[in-house]
């Protein structure tokens, strides 16, 4: 009854206030949090959550209303989901967290993007392109200044 309890919980609290900063949550993100097609503010900072970030977070037809994504200081693994440039997030804070690869290209919306002391590689080519909003970029403590051989379609930074 304890794991369906904490989902049901998480649900809840997702839906109606979406601040579950802080709330030892533990595992991956429940597939129960796509039916709050309301979300407009998602605060899972400071648990441990871990897993992949899943595309489906990133879906317009699910979120179409979802602008804060914070999932700061948590164990999520792997890429930033390709779905994220099609998305209408406007501030995304996924700093210490273990994601790797490459950051892709980010939607016209972003605002910020705080993504520090995690081991992203490479930036999409035209990462940043289109964003006429963007104020605040953070990515520092990653792996970009590392000397990777480049594929096509990714832009590794030099120092």
């Amino acid at each position: 009854w304890g794991y369906k309890y904490i989902h049901h919980k998480l649900r809840l609290l997702l839906c109606f206030s979406s601040l579950v900063s802080q709330q030892k949550l533990t595992g991956e993100l429940p597939l129960t949090l796509k039916s709050c097609h309301q979300l407009s503010d998602l605060r899972l900072a400071s648990n441990e959550l871990t897993g992949k970030i899943p595309s489906w977070l990133f879906d317009l037809n699910i979120f179409p209303q979802l602008e804060k994504v914070f999932l700061a200081f948590n164990k999520f693994t792997g890429e930033v989901p390709k779905e994220f440039s099609k998305s209408a997030v406007v501030d995304l804070l996924l700093r210490n967290n273990n994601l790797t690869g490459r950051l892709p290209k980010c939607p016209p919306s972003l605002e910020t993007l705080h993504m520090p002391n995690n081991d992203i590689q490479t930036l999409e080519s035209g990462c940043f392109r289109g964003c006429i909003n963007l104020k605040e970029i953070n990515l520092e403590r990653n792996s970009l200044g590392e000397r990777r051989k480049e594929k096509e379609g990714e832009v590794t930074m030099q120092e």
